[in-house]
């Protein structure tokens, strides 16, 4: 089959060029490169502040429903999937919430290993660092509540809806069954991939293809000699990404490495206690 006559759908919750999600700015980059060579590329997705990548790409956008993954996301991606028989690969940016090894198209998963699966794999990790990762998780993916009456009955709906297809999806769908039936996985990470083996995936469908960068938009800058130790995070500062923690292994550091410099860069619900914290340790915020 020539290039220029397949034709594959993206499914992720995000899509950006420019916003700070990994999952978006993943997708985009995936899209710009494959429709690049010649492939036809449909783009599900919930939210994006991208309407248009080149002619080969189109982008269809279901409305963002207060959380990633939504029932109602999965189900109206896969409706048109199966209405769009053209589509030769689905691939889906994330590994387990999908209704597509019911189907019989052929499909591709990516994705990351989450940190409660790192606990799978490395049970000795300290009970601090597990509180820590999951205090107020739930925080990263609240909303507003609905001003209007109207949101509010919807949101009522999405509840409920939501439940009934996570009940239904456990009993029908297992993750063995995602594995099993997937064509290819691309682990971003090598611990995923072992991860998915203890699991009994097929280490001949396993695929470790770490998260590039587009070196035409970041590269090196000249590098400035110094002699001290520079720690630098960037993220958004939300609980679970952990950055309580790493200001804690900080603290410890300085005692030991006088010249060491910490440097956040990154916005997010902690951003003003952190800049309290911060500025009262001399630790740069930007």
């Amino acid at each position: 089959m020539q290039l220029s006559n397949m034709n594959i759908a993206l499914i992720t919750w995000s899509l950006t060029k420019d916003y700070a999600t990994g999952e978006g700015v993943d997708a985009y980059e995936l899209a710009s490169a494959l429709s690049s060579i010649g492939l036809n590329i449909k783009i599900f997705c919930q939210k994006s502040d991208v309407s248009y990548i080149n002619n080969n790409v189109k982008i269809i956008n279901f409305g963002w429903r207060n959380r990633k993954y939504s029932y109602s996301f999965i189900l109206k991606s896969l409706s048109h999937i199966l209405c769009n028989p053209s589509l030769n690969i689905i691939h889906q940016m994330q590994l387990d919430k999908t209704l597509l090894p019911l189907t019989t198209k052929t499909y591709v998963l990516s994705g990351y290993l989450n940190f409660t699966r790192y606990l799978e794999l490395y049970p000795y990790i300290q009970s601090k660092i597990i509180a820590e990762m999951f205090k107020n998780k739930e925080s990263v993916q609240k909303s507003a509540p609905p001003k209007f009456f109207k949101n509010r009955i919807e949101s009522i709906f999405d509840n409920f809806f939501e439940k009934s297809f996570n009940v239904f999806y456990n009993r029908v769908v297992s993750n063995e069954l995602i594995y099993n039936k997937a064509k290819r996985i691309i682990a971003r990470h090598k611990d995923l991939k072992v991860w998915l083996e203890k699991k009994g995936c097929e280490s001949s469908k396993i695929e470790v293809i770490p998260v590039c960068i587009n070196t035409g938009i970041y590269r090196p800058g000249k590098r400035e000699s110094h002699t001290n130790c520079r720690i630098l995070f960037v993220g958004r500062l939300v609980p679970i990404k952990g950055i309580k923690l790493l200001i804690d292994a900080f603290l410890d550091l300085i005692k030991e490495v006088k010249h060491a410099e910490l440097l956040v860069i990154g916005d997010g619900p902690l951003r003003t206690e952190l800049e309290t914290m911060l500025t009262k340790l001399k630790i740069k915020i930007e």
